[in-house]
């Protein structure tokens, strides 16, 4: 993952009136440190309630300086989702030397930590708030999807090389999840326990029976 991403995924709010003192620094590191400012702004607020100056705040810039780098709110809140959504499929890991059940519950807790230190972010990734559907946004859910399919895939199966079926029933998955974590982030409907209970539970189930339904359903077909 890019050292971009992971400073602007990360990011810690400063909170208000204690904006940091200015330093000059490279047009690419400002950016940086400017991304970085509204990873962590936009993380903790919904969209429609930031502004660049808030940013600007939290960056100790100016808010005609963030505007030169990303143009517009948009433009810097889809740079942001762009580093979050290269952050995000790490938290799936491929190298827990674990049996499969505890891999599992591993990874999903550790998915629920990073959608929990994120929060308005994992949100608007599930298509809540200002920007509804944005079609660049759902470019970024898309290559998001795929990247944790993929992960998934070499976590239980060892290649990403599966029938289509399988691929299809994991982007599924996918969009359990995110209706799961908007459940519980935004909708509150739903415990961070009951999450992880889903998520987990609902994973194996799609494996272990959904899966093999579909390759059963096709093969009679062929037949």
């Amino acid at each position: 993952m890019a050292a971009k991403g992971k400073a602007a995924a990360k990011g810690t709010s400063r909170g208000p009136g204690t904006a940091p003192a200015r330093t000059r620094l490279h047009p690419d590191a400002r950016r940086d440190h400017i991304l970085e400012a509204g990873g962590a702004v936009f993380a903790a607020r919904p969209y429609a309630g930031v502004s660049l100056g808030d940013v600007a705040r939290e960056a100790g810039v100016s808010r005609s300086l963030v505007s030169h780098y990303f143009g517009s709110k948009r433009g810097l809140f889809v740079e942001v989702m762009r580093a979050f959504a290269a952050a995000a499929p790490e938290a799936v890991r491929t190298d827990r030397s674990l049996p499969v059940d505890r891999m599992v519950a591993a990874n999903v807790e550790a998915w629920l930590d990073f959608a929990e230190e994120h929060r308005e972010t994992a949100i608007a990734m599930s298509g809540i708030g200002a920007l509804g559907r944005d079609p660049e946004l759902q470019t970024l859910v898309e290559e998001v999807r795929e990247q944790v399919v993929d992960r998934m895939l070499l976590n239980h199966i060892g290649t990403t090389e599966v029938p289509r079926e399988m691929r299809i029933a994991l982007r599924a998955y996918t969009g359990l999840y995110e209706v799961a974590v908007a459940e519980w982030l935004h909708a509150r409907r739903m415990t961070r326990a009951e999450v992880h209970i889903l998520i987990t539970r609902g994973l194996f189930a799609i494996l272990d029976d959904v899966v093999p339904a579909l390759l059963a359903e096709n093969s009679s077909k062929k037949g």
